[in-house]
């Protein structure tokens, strides 16, 4: 898949899996293969490296939630390339600060 995703030098600079996958990956590398790039670490992820790109795992992939030991046809993985990902923002809709709310079923606002 990494090669599909490829064409010279641009290649996947992310893969997302869910745990199970992950974990997989992971139990077939052997003590001196576990690289992990300090730039997501800082951040807060953890994460293994595949070819020079930064894997990690989301509870809120699909298949996340089957059971452990169910089978990879259940699991997905995603490779993406931040290079061609644009975020983009509706008008009037980066955090608008409005007044406080008090919702009526809570002592809050």
């Amino acid at each position: 898949m990494y090669n599909s995703c490829s064409r010279g030098k641009v290649k996947p600079t992310l893969i997302i899996s869910d745990q199970y996958l992950f974990e997989k990956y992971e139990s077939s590398l052997t003590v001196n293969e576990r690289f992990m790039d300090m730039r997501l670490g800082d951040a807060g992820f953890l994460n293994l490296m595949y070819k020079a790109t930064p894997w990690v795992f989301d509870d809120d992939m699909p298949g996340a939630s089957l059971v452990v030991g169910a089978t990879s046809d259940n699991h997905e993985l995603v490779m993406l390339n931040a290079d061609f990902l644009k975020f983009v923002m509706g008008k009037g809709k980066n955090f608008v600060v409005t007044d406080f709310q008090r919702p009526e079923n809570q002592d809050a606002k």
